[in-house]
């Protein structure tokens, strides 16, 4: 399996920037080339979570939470 990693360093408070990110569905507030994402199960922001969306100038993506802990981080699978 292939695996790209990124890391940033923001500005804010954690807790700000965990909430940003822990609104699976939100993410084209943050995330300009996503348009129209859309949680696809009912589960709750964590492991197994899942969001469908459209990538300007990509296509189309389905994403899955594969880790998180609370407050720290988060992977997601493409």
């Amino acid at each position: 399996m292939r695996s790209i990693s990124h890391s940033v360093e923001i500005n804010s408070p954690k807790t700000a920037v965990w909430d940003i990110l822990a609104d699976i569905g939100g993410v084209a507030i943050w995330a300009p080339t996503v348009d129209h994402p859309v949680t696809t199960n009912d589960i709750e922001p964590v492991v197994g979570c899942e969001r469908a969306c459209d990538i300007s100038g990509f296509g189309k993506v389905t994403e899955r939470v594969e880790a998180w802990d609370e407050g720290q981080s988060l992977t997601i699978g493409i």
